[in-house]
């Protein structure tokens, strides 16, 4: 178990972090030790006060081999969605939004699936007030007539 000043230099590393040692840090989240745990705990929500972590995030929930790693990260982008919205500009707000429903359309994992519905649901909250997602409906009736209509 690393000492205290081991995990500050984590959490100031962990900002310009690289899918892959967000990932680490996830999947340490999911280990059966407290101690790691607790150190994955306190880096990340270190990490997760940065909009930057979005992206990252999103990365991993489109990208990740491992199931419980694109739960997860759907799940922490939910929680910090709010927060960041206003930060990811244009494109990347674009990309966000159609990424949403890609995810949908060829996810194996119902779980996933889910918590990726939820995220959708939130970025709609935000966004269809503001009049940033005209195309909202039409994409969610496209989901609709897909393959998977879950």
């Amino acid at each position: 178990v690393r000492g205290v000043s081991d995990i500050m230099s984590q959490t100031q590393e962990i900002a310009n972090a690289n899918p892959e040692q967000v990932q680490s840090l996830l999947l340490q989240l999911l280990e059966n030790n407290t101690a790691l745990v607790q150190q994955a705990t306190s880096i990340l929500k270190a990490y997760l006060n940065d909009y930057k972590s979005v992206p990252v995030l999103f990365f991993l929930m489109t990208n990740s081999q491992d199931v419980r790693v694109r739960q997860l990260s759907a799940i922490l982008v939910r929680k910090r969605l709010k927060k960041h919205w206003k930060k990811l500009k244009g494109q990347d707000a674009e990309g966000f939004k159609n990424g949403l429903f890609q995810i949908l359309a060829k996810e194996e994992s119902r779980l996933v699936r889910v918590s990726v519905a939820q995220l959708l649901s939130i970025v709609a909250r935000i966004a269809v007030p503001l009049g940033e997602w005209p195309s909202l409906l039409q994409d969610i009736f496209n989901i609709c007539k897909s393959d998977k209509p879950e």
